[in-house]
């Protein structure tokens, strides 16, 4: 596996990004996608479904995917 190769030949370090990064992240792709629906109505209503949508994904995954992911470390 590549990632493998990378970091036992390599030695290169995965690491997560800190939390505090990942909240400007958001807050920035945030601002941008808004500035972006602003600009016709077709980017409006994708950026509303896109919105709608992703509620209701991480909703689902809460029982879903993040529940098998913790049940992994028991």
């Amino acid at each position: 596996m590549a990632l493998e190769q990378l970091k036992n030949d390599h030695g290169v370090q995965v690491l997560k990004l800190p939390d505090d990064v990942l909240k400007n992240l958001h807050t920035v792709a945030e601002q941008v996608a808004k500035e972006v629906s602003a600009s016709n109505p077709m980017a409006t209503r994708v950026y509303e479904s896109f919105n709608k949508f992703a509620v209701q994904a991480t909703e689902y995954h809460k029982i879903s995917e993040m529940a098998y992911y913790d049940a992994r470390l028991l």
